[in-house]
């Protein structure tokens, strides 16, 4: 086995739930990409959103740095919407009721708003808004 599916394996058994059916790992890796594709989504959606909204402010309202208050409720805002969609993924997928099953859900939902706040923290650092988080 190469050094990353080392590293990624215990990470795909703490998403699934039942290891005893077969292909198992194949349904870890689709709730796997699920994850990683709702946090890049929602952090490009919120960050874009952020960026149009300071963008086109006029005069002050392009300077004014956000409140760490509205920040933090924007990532939280993203976070909720990560658990939703986490959510509603799952509930359609058959293969993922049975084999992730609600620890694996709860494992992805957390695992998702871990990214979804790396990510947000990134575009943060990427535009100078950093200092709105601290």
């Amino acid at each position: 086995m190469t050094l990353g599916l080392l590293i990624v394996s215990p990470l795909l058994r703490i998403l699934t739930s039942d290891h005893d059916i077969d292909g198992w790992d194949d349904v870890a890796w689709q709730w796997l990409f699920i994850i990683a594709v709702l946090s890049v989504v929602s952090a490009i959606m919120l960050t874009g959103g952020k960026w149009v909204w300071k963008s086109f402010g006029r005069g002050i309202m392009r300077q004014i740095t956000w409140s760490h208050k509205l920040a933090w409720g924007v990532i939280g805002l993203g976070f909720m919407l990560n658990a939703g969609l986490c959510v509603l993924c799952w509930s359609f997928g058959r293969d993922l009721r049975t084999i992730v099953g609600y620890r694996g859900l709860l494992v992805g939902i957390g695992l998702s708003g871990v990214v979804h706040l790396g990510l947000v923290a990134a575009s943060h650092r990427l535009f100078h808004w950093l200092r709105e988080l601290l």
